[in-house]
């Protein structure tokens, strides 16, 4: 969530870009986007409990989650030649990224809530969807 609000402001009309460009903002979003699942990849024959629908978005999740790691590493190698395309490219990336993970904890958990800074707790998926929609 926190690499997905970072690209929002770099996005915004008229949003200020510092000396390093977009490289620099795509190092920072590099910094909040995650890097595997060891709990659910270290699972095995736990994941046999789950329905299939289930096992199929947290697969899908981590196949797509791992993309766009390689797509932001890709972007931040261009280093100064990144542009707002990369950033915009990567936003949609994250973006669908929450959708699935909303959808896995649709399947897994839920009821589970999680609260942004100075706001209620809300459903996990929902407030994934929420803010991968830019809301």
């Amino acid at each position: 969530m926190n690499a997905k609000r970072e690209m929002e402001i770099a996005l915004a009309p008229g949003a200020p870009i510092g000396s390093g460009g977009y490289a620099s903002v795509l190092s920072g979003i590099s910094q909040h986007i995650p890097r595997g699942m060891p709990r659910t990849s270290g699972l095995g024959a736990e994941l046999l409990i789950l329905k299939e629908s289930a096992i199929d978005a947290l697969v899908t999740f981590q196949g797509c989650q791992a993309m766009t790691g390689l797509n932001v590493d890709q972007a931040v190698g261009r280093g100064p030649f990144a542009g707002l395309l990369a950033v915009a490219g990567i936003n949609q990336l994250v973006a669908h990224d929450m959708g699935i993970l909303a959808e896995c904890f649709e399947h897994i958990a839920p009821t589970r809530k999680l609260q942004m800074p100075e706001q209620q707790p809300e459903l996990a998926s929902e407030l994934l969807r929420r803010v991968a929609a830019g809301k």
